[in-house]
């Protein structure tokens, strides 16, 4: 019976594309066309990789068959050694046996003692015979054991050689396999020139291979003849499980899984879908894939007993080039039934998207009502608060305030108009009813009451700040008042009966909170509040009256400059002129005369009034003096009642005496990590009032330049009896002097010796300024080569300083130092710096070894080799909290140009030892006095003390007689004085320009009542008799002080301590 033609179109149609596509995947899929032969140069390939693995294989059984018979023979001579021992120490056990009763002759029979005994000669000699033998066995027996060891690692390594080589030509041969993993006959065709190569093939697996082959081809030839007359299922025959289970064997459980999984899945979707979709072309794919699990059950069981060749990594290519997974096997399968579910879920689709849309439309139309609504009810209250302002608010800020302010009723209400609008619109009305008859009353009493308290909760806050007693009062307001940062506030609540309409009385009321920052305040606006503050500490300001809060008032708001935090009101406010806030603080303003002036002339009408009771109430008339002080100049000097919250505060037990303050017996102490610097010109005091009071004092450890040896007689005896130990280091004077030599503590690691002979020789040598320091240059680095040479090459004990005069002096000194510099391979720099010398001619060698010559002559000289030939103490002595000692450096000022060499050299290195180790937290500072510093020159330790010696516990206290004294030795002089925590200057000199420096720098008062400037202190008062007796000290983050100098002398305490060892 033959089909119709267009009947037959639509099965053609269908067809053609899986042919097509049948056709394409057997051209492009890596080993599928099975009409391609092996070409020969792979079969030659297959060959030589098959040659070489056998020689691989003979090489590898030829290694091990050598390894055993020549580790035999390394072991036998240990065999033979090893039971040549066993026999000594049985010969030697029997001696040992005869005398285990007796210990003594034991010992001597072991070679453990060497006394008499009963043990015969005879017996030791050959106890001592076999011992020896035994020793010499087992150093043979160690060293066969050792060539062994050695000789099963070559083997190994031979071995692992081999096994890498047979893997490499494996690998090379599975890639050769790779492009015909498809193809059959091309695989068994390689396999066999392999197997041939190798000389391994055998006549059964030659004919099993045959016979395999010819069922391959019976298998395909029966898919041929099964293929015509099943239009129906062509497209599923194309499809890619088919494709599939025609291009590789299958050989484990995992492809029947994924058909049965494929079954199922057709079957339980299509009874989802349709009874009607159960057509005769899903059942005949259903049966045909059934017929295919058939097949594939018996070519597992056919495959489990095959010996294939290579068979693992064949199956392994095949499955990575053609993955059994979901998208090969099930993914065509489901494309039969996709266009009926396809169907269904656009029916769903659309009916979803119609109800969507209904739903968007309903609540778009509820949500344009709710705002419109909204919008209604923020337009009537803008409208209402437009009556009670007098203004007209702009209405998205409004809208915004509003909606906060309401919106805990306001959002129920609009969620209820979202749901349903009828309901939305009771909720609002509802809601609304119960805000405003209920809840805004409710809200008005508290806010009302919340207004009256407000006002003193502010005042008490501020009081609290300020402290309990009137002089904790008066000391915050007056750092609070200097340092200007503070922004105070002011709250005021009035209530009062308002009669503008004189036919409607209502009770009107009007709240507000103010505030100011001190520093945008007037001169005179700021100090009269701090008066008005000031009196009410002192309990005089009439705060029950309400004067005080008036006057605050007046003064903070300032005529309108203040800020209006806060306010709140309820009055006929168009007939008062009221627009808002600051309007109606403005009025009450005017009502209440509460302007600035009127606030000045009350308070100044009050000190006057209060100065008649000053004779009754001292604090009183301090204040009035200290009032009159700023409103007429103001006053910038620090006060008593500044101290604590200066620099000047107490911070530790370590004090630094400075003086009094002026008018006052309050003593002015430094305890503060910083350091410190006076100016002063000779004969003005420095050492009576700075010196002598605090070393005999302080009780930490000191170190003291005494330039005239007056320090030394009035201090060291107290000091030595109540501080610690007492060293005088007076290089003139040996006799009476102790010993130091700064070589001692160069340190010799390599890592520290040129560092530490640098220090010494950038002291040694005395900048000359010269603008040319070239010769200065050379000298230092000669100097620190001889202090490196003579460090490196002895203790610290044998470094005496008359060999590097020595050496700079030329001659065999210098050869052997030029010589030991060039042998100190382990120090780079010397070895250098030793090339370097040897190479210099001789005039530039002369003229440098002059220049340094020059440097030291403060090192020559009998009397200086006496006190510098040993050390009585260490700079590290210094950190001994419990017994501190003092060091002073003696001389006398014609003597310290001469010997300033030897003066740096020491306190630089006592600076730089003390700032190489963070002290403990506990220790005491150490206190560094060096009067006429500027005659030492320059020295960089003492600027990095000043920068860093606070953390390392070193406090200096620099003097100097001028500021251009200390100029000319410090480039940096303004950077260091500016560095200082405490600068104090004596009888500034109007000559030198010191006292017009000090002048401008104190800076200017202004007047509080006429706004008027002048200096704090002229530069003719400064250097006149008014300062005579007193000094001006300066600190960072204080107001400058005036402070009375308090000799030593006038202390009796003092005088009584005074005293010379």
């Amino acid at each position: 019976m033959f089909i119709p033609i267009w009947k037959a179109l639509p099965s053609i149609r269908k067809g053609i594309p899986c042919l097509l596509a049948v056709m394409a995947l057997a051209l492009f899929i890596p080993g599928g066309n099975i009409w391609a032969a092996v070409p020969q140069e792979v079969l030659d390939q297959a060959w030589q990789i098959g040659t070489r693995i056998k020689e691989i294989q003979d090489q590898t059984a030829a290694t091990n068959e050598k390894k055993r018979s020549d580790e035999a023979a390394a072991l036998q001579p240990v065999k033979e050694m090893q039971a040549q021992a066993g026999l000594l120490k049985q010969e030697l056990a029997a001696i040992r046996n005869i005398y285990r009763s007796d210990r003594q002759a034991l010992a001597v029979v072991d070679g453990k003692s060497a006394g008499p005994s009963n043990a015969a000669d005879a017996d030791v000699s050959r106890a001592a015979e076999l011992r020896a033998e035994l020793a010499a066995l087992e150093a043979r027996i160690k060293e066969a054991q050792a060539a062994h060891q050695e000789l099963s690692k070559q083997y190994a390594a031979e071995l692992s050689r081999l096994s890498q080589a047979k893997a490499r030509t494996e690998l090379e041969l599975h890639q050769l396999r790779a492009p015909y993993v498809n193809d059959p006959e091309g695989l068994a065709e390689i396999d066999t020139k392999v197997t041939n190569a190798q000389g391994k093939q055998t006549s059964a697996q030659i004919a099993e291979a045959k016979e395999l082959k010819r069922q391959e081809e019976a298998a395909r030839a029966q898919e041929k003849r099964d293929a015509p007359g099943r239009e129906a299922i062509q497209a599923a025959q194309a499809s890619a499980p088919d494709r599939l289970l025609g291009r590789f064997e299958p050989t484990s459980e995992f492809e029947k899984d994924v058909l049965d999984a494929a079954l199922m899945n057709i079957e339980s979707n299509l009874l989802k879908a349709s009874p009607r979709a159960r057509d005769q072309i899903v059942q005949a794919r259903i049966k045909e894939l059934n017929e295919a699990l058939k097949a594939i059950n018996g070519k597992h069981a056919a495959s489990e007993r095959s010996e294939y060749p290579f068979r693992a990594q064949w199956l392994a290519l095949s499955k990575a080039q053609f993955p059994p997974n979901e998208k090969t096997l099930i993914e065509p399968i489901r494309e039969l039934y996709r266009p009926i579910l396809t169907a269904r879920q656009e029916q769903k689709a659309a009916h979803a998207r119609f109800e969507l849309i209904g739903m968007l439309l309903y609540f778009a139309g509820n949500t344009l009502s709710a705002a419109l609504v909204l919008a209604a009810i923020i337009w009537l209250a803008r409208r209402r608060a437009q009556s009670n302002d007098g203004i007209v608010p702009k209405f998205t800020t409004f809208a915004v305030d509003y909606f906060k302010a309401n919106w805990l009723w306001l959002i129920p209400s609009l969620i209820a108009m979202l749901l349903n609008l009828l309901v939305g619109l009771l909720v609002l009305g509802v809601a609304f009813g119960v805000k405003t008859f209920i809840v805004s009353r409710i809200q008005e009493r508290r806010h009302f009451a919340w207004m009256k308290a407000e006002p003193q909760k502010v005042i008490d806050a501020w009081f609290e700040e300020l402290g309990k007693t009137p002089e904790q009062g008066v000391s915050n307001i007056n750092r609070i008042f200097d340092e200007r940062k503070r922004t105070l506030s002011h709250a005021l609540f009035h209530n009062f009966q308002d009669t503008s309409q004189s036919s409607n009385t209502i009770n009107a009321w009007l709240f507000f909170r103010i505030s100011r920052n001190l520093a945008t305040m007037e001169p005179r606006e700021r100090e009269f509040l701090r008066v008005v503050e000031l009196l009410n500490a002192l309990d005089e300001a009439d705060t029950e009256n309400g004067w005080y809060s008036w006057a605050r008032f007046g003064l903070i708001w300032g005529n309108g400059k203040a800020t209006a935090d806060d306010y709140s009101y309820r009055m006929w406010d168009r007939e008062k002129g009221v627009r808002d806030g600051p309007s109606a603080i403005r009025w009450f303003m005017e009502q209440s005369d509460a302007s600035v002036d009127s606030v000045i002339n009350a308070v100044l009408q009050r000190l006057e009034k209060k100065a008649a009771e000053a004779n009754a109430k001292p604090e009183l008339a301090r204040l009035i003096k200290d009032v009159n002080k700023r409103v007429r100049g103001g006053t910038q000097w620090l006060a008593a009642e500044d101290v604590d919250g200066s620099a000047f505060a107490r911070k530790s037990d370590f004090t630094l005496r400075l003086g009094l303050l002026d008018d006052t017996d309050v003593p002015l102490e430094y305890s503060g990590e910083g350091c410190m610097v006076t100016i002063a010109p000779p004969r003005s005091g420095k050492t009576q009032c700075h010196v002598f009071p605090n070393l005999l004092a302080w009780r930490g450890p000191a170190l003291v330049l005494d330039v005239k040896g007056e320090i030394y007689a009035g201090t060291s005896k107290w000091r030595t009896e109540n501080v610690g130990p007492v060293f005088r280091f007076s290089p003139l004077d040996p006799a009476s002097s102790h010993s130091y030599n700064p070589l001692s503590f160069v340190r010799q690691e390599t890592d520290y010796i040129w560092e530490d002979s640098r220090l010494l020789a950038d002291m040694m040598i005395v900048p000359s300024g010269a603008s040319d320091p070239f010769w200065e240059n050379k000298a230092r680095d000669v100097l620190t080569a001889a202090i490196a040479y003579l460090c490196y090459a002895n203790p610290p004990d044998r470094r005496p300083m008359d060999r590097i005069i020595d050496i700079i002096h030329g001659g065999q000194a210098w050869e052997e130092m030029v010589s030991g510099l060039q042998m100190a391979m382990d120090v780079r720099s010397m070895v250098q710096q030793g090339t370097s010398l040897a190479g210099m001619n001789e005039k530039t060698r002369d003229s440098v070894l002059q220049t340094a010559q020059s440097s030291l002559s403060a090192w020559s000289g009998e009397r200086i080799r006496r006190v510098t030939d040993k050390s009585d103490w260490s700079p590290l002595d210094l950190r001994d909290s419990r017994h501190p000692p003092t060091i002073y450096i003696c001389l006398k000022p014609s003597e310290v140009e001469s010997y300033t060499s030897l003066l740096r050299v020491f306190i630089a290195q006592h600076i730089r030892m003390l700032t190489n180790k963070l002290p403990p937290r506990d220790s005491a500072p150490i206190l560094f006095l060096l009067d006429e510093l500027p005659r030492l020159r320059y020295m960089p330790p003492i600027e990095e003390a000043i920068e860093i010696g606070g953390q390392y516990g070193l406090r200096l206290w620099l003097f100097a007689q001028s500021l251009g004294q200390l100029e000319a030795a410090y480039p940096n002089a303004n950077g260091m004085v500016a560095s200082c925590a405490v600068r104090t200057f004596m009888n500034p000199s109007g000559a030198d320009g010191t006292a017009d420096r000090l002048s401008e720098e104190l800076g200017y008062r202004e007047s509080v009542m006429d706004g008027s400037r002048q200096k704090l202190v002229e530069a003719t008062e400064l250097s006149g008799p008014e300062f005579q007796h007193y000094q001006v000290v300066m600190a960072h983050g204080s107001k400058p002080a005036k402070v009375k100098k308090a000799f030593a002398w006038q202390d009796a305490e003092l005088s009584a301590r005074m005293g010379s060892l």
